[in-house]
């Protein structure tokens, strides 16, 4: 992700298999046909990192929208940082704007590395505190 830019800071909560970790950082980054928020929360060795991909799209409005092609998720748990979990099933619900550089997302989604017999079950939500930000002018703008 070297091409990428930093839009704003966020906040992630999130639960792996009903444990929940709160108060996590954030980044929102535009990296031109895609958009990424890459967040973590949780101790030394509990919780993880989670990063949401969002494709070909500078604005996304969606509610309960099926994981495919537009979006996909990937957790990486801190007791087991060499591995990348990739979600092959869940739904979000977002607004995300790189021109505003706002994120609201509710996700849940099952992640699985390959030859493991067990899932992570997580499910979360992030926001990019640009929000806090934003004026009414620029909700409103053309």
């Amino acid at each position: 992700m070297s091409d990428k830019s930093s839009l704003g800071v966020g906040q992630l909560i999130l639960t792996d298999n009903g444990q929940r970790f709160e108060a996590g950082g954030g980044n929102m980054y535009s990296g031109g046909n895609y958009i990424v928020l890459v967040g973590s929360a949780g101790s030394v060795s509990d919780g993880g990192s989670i990063q949401l991909w969002f494709y070909d799209t500078p604005e996304l409005w969606a509610l309960n929208m099926p994981l495919g092609s537009s979006w996909k998720a990937e957790f990486i748990p801190r007791s087991d940082p060499g591995r990348t979990w990739t979600a092959n099933a869940g739904a979000i619900s977002a607004v995300v704007s790189q021109r505003d550089a706002l994120a609201i997302v509710s996700f849940k989604f099952t992640a699985r590395y390959p030859g493991v017999p067990f899932t992570h079950e997580i499910e979360g939500f992030w926001h990019c505190k640009g929000f806090n930000a934003l004026t009414k002018d620029s909700v409103f703008k053309e």
